[in-house]
């Protein structure tokens, strides 16, 4: 179903999906945008879509996939504004900015941004503006820190931070995590990166006797390529716990995880109340508050971790876990 998908964006950049259209009258019109496709992203566009479809409402949704270029999303924005939608809803941080300046006279509803008051979409997320509210995905530094604490302790080496100073939402995971080291009295080391190459050179650089584990922030574009740096780290015998469980499968050590398909959802039920007449300013932004701890047993085998002691910290914190191996990036 994935690939049938990807498929179909390759051969036509939009996919209009038109809901209990009426011949009475003009059906809603949303622009539904993404900048990287990947695993998450798969779930909540999903969601998404079928909680608009069966709500029966007449709503058209424009969607268009980006595939990871920048000036591309800039030219789709562009044409929201053109067609006159009516509402605009951007996956992810990058889009939500990008949308915020472009489609400044639309309506925005943005899915799963991780620090909307960071990226300067509202200046308080409980009272949203007449233009803009949306779902968050923020996962907390500090439940991830805490679980590195129990599971690799720093000792007297140091936590070394990851993150990508051209994404507003790593920056933004990246000073709670600041925020934690220094309130726990964590040694702590920040790489910055730019892009996966310079991501993968920091790692190579790293000293096992130095760094006692990684913390890699909020990153879609590594989250998608995590492959080369996650194989790098476990060759060195470091730890890596990180903002996302794309990282997890891409060959990171741990993450905690949230659902997905349920911000997608969630964003949905939004529109529609938005269809029905709700004013954006009276609904505060969204966030899922459950969270699954994540493993890799390919990379714990690796590590010398035993899966009991995972499974008994988790029970510890009273949070659900899911084992899962490491898949190869195509």
């Amino acid at each position: 179903m994935r690939k049938m998908r990807l498929a179909a964006m390759i051969l036509a950049a939009t996919m209009v999906v038109p809901v209990a259209a009426s011949a009475e009258e003009e059906p809603l019109k949303v622009g539904f945008i993404q900048l990287v496709d990947m695993a998450d992203a798969v779930q909540m566009h999903d969601a998404f879509i079928e909680t608009i479809e069966e709500s029966g409402k007449n709503i058209e949704v424009d969607f268009q996939d980006a595939a990871g270029d920048q000036p591309t999303m800039a030219t789709m924005l562009q044409a929201f504004v053109d067609k006159e939608y009516d509402l605009v809803v951007p996956m992810l941080t990058p889009p939500a900015i990008a949308a915020a300046t472009t489609c400044a006279d639309i309506p925005m509803i943005f899915m799963s941004v991780t620090e909307p008051v960071y990226a300067g979409l509202l200046e308080d997320m409980e009272s949203p503006t007449d233009m803009i509210t949306g779902t968050s995905n923020r996962i907390p530094a500090e439940i991830s820190l805490a679980a590195a604490e129990s599971l690799s302790p720093v000792g007297d080496k140091k936590c070394a931070i990851f993150y990508n100073t051209d994404q507003v939402n790593a920056v933004a995971t990246k000073d709670g995590a600041v925020a934690y080291c220094e309130e726990n009295g964590i040694a702590y080391e920040e790489m910055s990166y730019t892009d996966v190459n310079t991501a993968l050179q920091n790692a190579q650089s790293l000293d096992p006797d130095e760094i006692a584990y990684v913390y890699v922030a909020l990153d879609s574009t590594i989250a998608n390529n995590f492959n080369q740096v996650g194989e790098t780290l476990k060759e060195l015998g470091i730890p890596s716990y990180t903002a996302a469980d794309a990282m997890v499968t891409g060959g990171g050590a741990f993450s905690f995880s949230i659902d997905y398909a349920e911000i997608g959802a969630m964003t949905a039920d939004m529109v529609l109340q938005w269809a029905d007449g709700k004013a954006l300013s009276e609904m505060p932004v969204e966030r899922v508050e459950d969270f699954t701890l994540v493993y890799n047993t390919d990379v714990l085998e690796a590590l010398g971790i035993a899966e009991e002691d995972v499974i008994a910290y988790a029970d510890s914190v009273e949070v659900p876990y899911k084992a899962v191996t490491t898949v190869t990036a195509n």
